[in-house]
């Protein structure tokens, strides 16, 4: 149940692979398509599947590295079990590039479930499908996927491809199920009488592969749409409590508003990591400078809520001034020790993630 790849592997070739053999490589970019297996650890990527799953992080047994001085170390290794010492395979899993360079990875795999469902429930507010989402967590559901694409988004994505999105509506929950068949049918029902209780207005239920594919097409379409419609996208990763997720996704709504900017808000708010993507050009510097404005707000807005800066995406650039508030003083204090014992010249993804 585990593999050993180079970094160059596509995750989505990876997965193909891994189902041959009747095993489940579970995490999903968007762009897996295009995504490196060394690019998901550098960012410990997660995807759809992470509520259910988790994330790249979960699914990273042993790397081998090369560090800032030339020297090729070898962490954990092919257990399951392993505590001897520290975890240096997870403090390099999401560190951005900035410790050392992945050169190979022993990665853990499940088995392939037997069957899957997706669902596209449909409501007139956002609201109602976000409290929907609370209903079907507190029912102690677990989905593969609980995301959430905004009507914006539809109507982008419908502009660019004819994939019978609601564009009407003002929200839509794209929601996958899997496991046992048996377990497969009694949670789609579950699921959804809970988003009929809460408003949904109508909800599509894949009926074969083809279906379901149709679907994931234009959930993962959402990105590409968005891009086209100006000349920059740039899209922000913060998470929240669940508890929180409505509060947030109202947040981002009014903070958009304010500042004047076209939002479209998809992302994985099951799990309250929610992309707000903002749809704009970069040459304009009044329109820019409002974006850094409202980019801060939701940072801010975020931490408030008792949430984070990044689920997936990670800091770079964009993020390190707000990194102290975040983790705080002393925790930054360690990090840029860590960084130091490291990579002492700075060399390695350098000004990223850690300054």
């Amino acid at each position: 149940l585990q593999c050993t790849v180079e970094p160059s592997v596509v995750v989505e070739k990876l997965q193909q692979e891994a189902e041959k053999q009747g095993l489940f490589y579970p995490p999903d970019p968007a762009s897996l398509k295009a995504s490196t297996i060394g690019g998901s650890i550098a960012q410990s990527s997660g995807g759809p599947r992470g509520f259910k799953y988790g994330t790249t992080k979960d699914y990273v047994l042993g790397l081998e590295v090369v560090l800032a001085d030339g020297t090729i170390i070898k962490t954990g290794g092919t257990t399951v079990k392993n505590v001897t010492g520290y975890n240096l395979t997870q403090l390099l899993v999401g560190s951005e590039g900035t410790l050392g360079v992945v050169t190979s990875a022993t990665l853990r795999l499940i088995p392939k479930p037997e069957q899957r469902q997706v669902l596209l429930a449909c409501f007139d507010t956002a609201e109602k499908a976000v409290e929907a989402v609370t209903g079907i967590i507190s029912a102690k559901i677990t989905p593969s996927t609980l995301d959430i694409m905004d009507k914006n988004t539809m109507q982008t994505i419908e502009k660019f491809h004819q994939t019978g999105l609601p564009t009407d509506m003002d929200a839509v929950l794209v929601i996958e199920v899997d496991g046992f068949e048996e377990a497969v049918k009694i949670q789609t029902a579950q699921i959804m009488d809970i988003c009929q209780k809460y408003g949904a207005q109508n909800i599509r239920a894949s009926q074969n592969q083809q279906e379901a594919d149709e679907l994931w097409f234009a959930r993962r379409s959402a990105f590409g749409a968005v891009a086209r419609l100006r000349p920059n996208v740039l899209t922000e990763d913060t998470v929240v409590p669940r508890d929180k997720i409505p509060h947030m996704f109202r947040r981002i709504r009014e903070i958009a508003e304010k500042h004047r900017l076209t939002v479209c808000i998809m992302g994985h708010i099951g799990d309250g990591n929610i992309h707000p993507n903002f749809s704009l050009d970069l040459r304009d510097k009044d329109e820019a400078h409002r974006f850094e404005l409202a980019a801060a707000e939701i940072f801010e807005a975020a931490l408030e809520l008792g949430g984070t800066l990044s689920g997936e995406h990670g800091i770079g650039y964009h993020k390190l001034a707000y990194m102290e508030k975040a983790v705080g003083k002393k925790n930054l204090e360690l990090m840029r020790a860590i960084k130091n014992i490291f990579d002492p010249n700075g060399i390695l993804n350098p000004g990223k993630g850690i300054v």
